[in-house]
């Protein structure tokens, strides 16, 4: 019969004290401290001007105005009333619904609930 190898134990080696102390902190206060630095640097930048999430303004601060040019400047929060102004389509022409002075994002959210916005989506 085959003897097994004695297993040797290896002995520790002290590590050396450092001059510093770290400190522990419990996990719900490191959360609120992570959520606070998170969302406090977000209100800061909103508070200073520099986090808009609306879409009225440019990046440079100047409130977004449709030209008519592009149609990428076209933006939810518009009703319908400004982009015909300005693509030069007669209001007259349009048809004095209730979608008129709506806004364009709820126009849409409405279409696609009714399901007449299939193919938009694709495009």
């Amino acid at each position: 019969m085959i003897q097994p190898k004695p297993v040797m134990k290896r002995s520790s080696i002290p590590t050396p004290v450092r001059p510093w102390r770290s400190f522990s902190v419990s996990t719900p206060v490191y959360l609120g401290m992570i959520l606070l630095i998170f969302f406090g640097t977000i209100a800061a930048a909103q508070a200073i001007g520099w986090w808009s999430t609306s879409g009225r303004t440019s990046p440079d601060g100047t409130p977004v105005q449709v030209t008519g040019k592009n149609p990428a400047e076209i933006k939810g929060w518009m009703t319908i009333a400004d982009v015909l102004k300005a693509y030069q389509a007669y209001l007259d022409r349009y048809p004095q619904g209730k979608y008129r002075d709506e806004v364009l994002y709820r126009i849409a959210s409405a279409l696609q609930a009714r399901g007449s916005m299939r193919g938009a989506a694709a495009s």
